[in-house]
């Protein structure tokens, strides 16, 4: 399944290109070309325009999904479920005629967020595995592949005072950071809720994450985390760059979990 997140600019939630996302406009993805998806989820405000999407649930078209009245009559739950569900059901009113979404990064820089928030609207990872069809899964990976930059360490050689392109750099790369270990943070909760549900029928979760930390070499480590943000990389840069990431992926802990259980069956 191929998920591609944008930003929607009105709540500054994550909005990902599926079904799911589109049943909320009452709409249909088929037809959705991939590249205005792949524009939006790279649309970085003040650079590019963001993309526009027409919700048809605003003219009373609209049938709110199954699950989602469920959860929106459910007493219980946390604060932050019963948020993901207020922001769902805001499709379905006149006042959202249209929905207008911009770089992906703003909202979830890992992607991870639609897992979560789709754990939330439906109750947890377990329903959500349910619905999904993912009947008897017992093992779950997830390889988090994260490429974010890190440009403050070339300002601490020199004397001259950052301009304000760098400094706004600067400050997207530290919010992106943060919001990467926030993820991280809330998703091991809910995949720990998921694996105990099975009870005595074994389940796991391996989470893999690959990120430039994960170069020994500090010059090259170095030399990566200050590649710019472009949609035009030299060939040999991109050569290295899928190098360095099989690199990454097989030292990783957890991708070596992951292989020793499948070599001794557990």
């Amino acid at each position: 399944m191929l998920l591609i997140n944008a930003t929607d600019m009105a709540s500054g939630r994550q909005f990902t290109f599926c079904q799911p996302q589109f049943d909320l406009l009452s709409s249909d993805i088929t037809p959705y070309p991939i590249a205005r998806a792949v524009a939006a989820s790279s649309a970085f405000p003040f650079l590019l325009t963001p993309i526009t999407l027409q919700n048809f649930s605003a003219d009373g078209m609209g049938t709110v999904p199954d699950y989602l009245q469920a959860a929106a009559t459910r007493t219980s739950g946390s604060d932050a479920a019963r948020d993901e569900i207020k922001a769902s059901m805001s499709y379905f009113s006149k006042e959202r005629a249209y929905v207008h979404v911009v770089d992906g990064g703003l909202s979830d820089n890992l992607g991870l967020e639609s897992l979560e928030h789709a754990a939330l609207r439906i109750g947890d990872m377990d329903r959500l595995f349910s619905v999904m069809r993912l009947f008897g899964a017992k093992k779950l990976v997830m390889v988090v592949v994260n490429a974010e930059t890190r440009h403050g360490a070339e300002w601490n050689r020199r004397e001259a005072i950052p301009g304000p392109t760098s400094a706004f750099g600067q400050m997207a790369d530290d919010l992106s950071g943060r919001m990467d270990a926030n993820s991280l943070e809330l998703l091991r909760p809910a995949l720990d809720q998921w694996r105990s549900a099975a009870g005595s029928n074994k389940r796991d979760y391996y989470l893999v994450t690959v990120t430039f930390d994960g170069v020994a070499d500090a010059s090259e480590r170095q030399s990566f985390q200050n590649l710019p943000t472009n949609f035009h990389l030299p060939p040999e840069t991109v050569d290295r760059l899928i190098s360095a990431a099989g690199v990454i992926l097989r030292r990783s802990p957890e991708y070596q979990r992951l292989l020793r259980d499948l070599d001794t069956g557990h």
